[in-house]
C-alpha cells in the first residue's frame, strides 16, 4: 500500500515538474549556479 502511493506521489511530482517545463528548470539552475558562485 505504501509502496503504491509512493508511485502515484512521483507520478504527480513528474507531471508537474514537466507542466513547469523548460522556465521552472532554467530558473531552478539558475538558483543553484548563484549558490556555487556564493560558495566558490
Amino acid at each position: 500500500m505504501i509502496h503504491f502511493s509512493e508511485k502515484v506521489w512521483d507520478l504527480n511530482f513528474t507531471v508537474r515538474f514537466l507542466k513547469c517545463g523548460n522556465y521552472c528548470k532554467s530558473r531552478f539552475y539558475e538558483k543553484i549556479l548563484k549558490l556555487w558562485e556564493l560558495i566558490l
